[in-house]
């Protein structure tokens, strides 16, 4: 075996083996990392360009790192990653690609110009891939390659610029089949670190092959395109092009209109448009449409619509998205004294907006402001301090401060409607109207005043005819809620309230009451109690299905009670 170190007597070093040169050879590659940084300019004003897509390629041209430009037009990689070019493009210039420099330079400096394209439209050559033959096919071509760099600005921003995002999330019901909100209910999630507010649930590849719905659970769920969709090479190939002129509502704007190349039976497939502000040069908008379902349906425009918004520091976020969907629902008629099930089409709009977004660098991006001040009062026209209100079907709401007043922020668009809680109401899902309702439009404040009812009031309403209740100790007040063992409400039960006589009997107090659909039920009653000593019983027609005995412990009472499903 050859020793590894010299022979005492000459002192000649014997040359290391070669295995042992290569592992120090790859040890001293790791110790030496570069970085690569740089600013992007403007090659004719010579000011900083944000928002360009920076990527470090290697020899066969495949990308291994991307960010993006901040406000400065700075850029920065950490690790030169076996890369030997530089490329930069943007939305609106001639895209660029330099050699890095053969340097063992710790720092690479590169500093790189852009040429601003004189016009988004130059016509380029197109490919053939079986679309009708058009006049604007070249310009179409020269939008499209100048809107997937816009989108790749996207997609880049997800990883380069994650932010901690407020995201508003509406469900709306639509009136009949138009454009007007019904009803709506919305959700405010906060997420920190979000990568992007909207993203397509499938591939590309999986909407070429299979359209933009699947089945999941006997259920048509429809999907939608985004940034990653449209700039992919599949979708691209299998999409026809062409331009769309502004139509009067997108001023400065062309759109890049989709078609698929070829229809396919039994698949719902969209047509669309991107569109682009020529004079900003960056994305907007897409819009599309849903093709390929029964002719009712294709008249009530099921489709959606993702708007882009890019902020000063160049990042490029989905801000806002709809989904207008049409189904059915059954609702009952009655013809000639019976009842019949029948169907009816409803349209739906789900979505959501960006209300604010905070990058790690401290910028931060607001949406325009819609909220509503609230001032709340007792039946003293005092303020109601310690309030909880609430916008009905959301969670946007809070307590009003010492003096009654509570702001609710970052409101979307849509009709809202004010209620009340009370902790013991809540406690079976029972909210208190107000006759405060409004409809948010866009950059809007609205100011309310609010008379807030105590929880006694509230239910002495509910129980109808004006009653007025004498006091605490003669009066029963009793708030209730009737379900299954699943919790589901129950209709159309009988509840009846009785007292216990001296004799041990039970005598029925008042008249009977009905649960309504929301399987609630409110007693109010001036008739003594001895005791507050009282049973209830729910019975569906003649048939008994709960009894209840107790003693009333307070002026008014809320309880939930399950029965077995009748």
């Amino acid at each position: 075996m050859q020793h590894a170190f010299p022979a005492p007597r000459t002192r000649r070093r014997r040359p290391l083996s070669g295995a042992l040169i290569v592992v120090l050879m790859l040890l001293g590659g790791a110790l030496h990392a570069q970085t690569v940084r740089g600013v992007v300019r403007d090659s004719t004003s010579q000011l900083p360009v944000a928002g360009v897509v920076v990527s470090l390629l290697d020899s066969a041209g495949a990308s291994v790192a991307r960010t993006l430009s901040s406000e400065r037009g700075l850029y920065f990689f950490a690790t030169r990653a076996n890369a030997t070019d530089l490329r930069v493009q943007r939305i609106g210039y001639r895209a660029s690609t330099v050699a890095l420099p053969n340097t063992v330079d710790d720092i690479i400096t590169m500093d790189v110009v852009l040429a601003k394209l004189p016009t988004l439209l130059a016509p380029i050559k197109v490919v053939d891939k079986g679309c009708a033959r058009r006049a604007d096919e070249g310009a179409a071509q020269s939008l499209l390659d100048q809107a997937r760099t816009g989108l790749l600005a996207t997609v880049v921003a997800r990883k380069a610029k994650p932010s901690s995002q407020l995201l508003i999330r509406f469900e709306r019901r639509m009136e009949g089949t138009s454009d007007r909100i019904s009803s709506q209910a919305v959700r405010v999630d906060s997420v920190a670190e979000k990568t992007s507010s909207f993203e397509s649930a499938r591939s590309a590849v999986d909407f070429v092959a299979r359209g933009f719905t699947e089945e999941i659970n006997a259920q048509s769920v429809f999907h939608a395109p985004d940034a990653d969709v449209l700039l992919n090479d599949d979708f691209v190939a299998a999409y026809c092009f062409e331009l769309k002129r502004d139509d009067g509502n997108r001023r400065n704007q062309v759109g890049l209109a989709f078609h698929s190349v070829r229809a396919v039976l039994n698949r719902v497939d969209v047509d669309g448009a991107l569109w682009i502000d020529t004079v900003a040069r960056a994305i907007r908008g897409i819009e599309f449409r849903y093709k390929g379902l029964p002719s009712d349906i294709m008249g009530m425009n099921p489709g959606g619509t993702i708007n882009f918004r890019e902020m000063t520091s160049g990042v490029v976020l989905i801000d806002r998205w709809t989904l207008r969907l049409v189904g059915l629902e059954p609702f009952v008629v009655r013809v000639n004294g019976v009842n019949s099930v029948r169907n009816r089409f409803v349209v739906t709009e789900t979505g959501g907006e960006l209300a604010r977004a905070v990058w790690s660098d401290g910028f931060t991006w607001n949406a325009p402001p819609h909220s509503l001040l609230v001032h709340a009062t007792d039946g003293k026209d005092r303020p109601a301090a310690q309030a909880m209100l609430r916008l009905a079907n959301t969670n946007y709401g809070g307590t009003t401060d010492a003096n009654g007043n509570l702001q609710i922020t970052n409101l979307t668009a849509g009709p809202y409607r004010l209620v009340v809680l009370d902790k013991r109401l809540s406690a079976i899902g029972l909210e208190m109207d107000t006759p405060v309702s409004f409809v948010v439009g866009r950059d809007s404040v609205y100011s309310e005043t609010v008379r807030v009812k105590t929880a006694e009031e509230y239910v002495a309403e509910r129980c109808g005819g004006g009653r007025q209740l004498s006091d605490s100790i003669s009066s029963v007040l009793i708030a209730g809620r009737v379900t299954t063992d699943t919790a589901h409400s129950v209709d159309s039960l009988r509840v009846s309230m009785s007292r216990q006589t001296e004799m041990g009997r039970w005598v029925q107090i008042d008249d009977y009451f009905l649960t309504g659909p929301d399987g609630l039920f409110f007693i109010c009653s001036n008739r003594p109690a001895p005791g507050k000593v009282l049973q209830l019983e729910i019975r569906r027609k003649d048939k008994l299905l709960q009894t209840i005995v107790g003693a009333l412990s307070a002026f008014l009472t809320v309880m939930k009670i399950p029965v077995p499903f009748p």
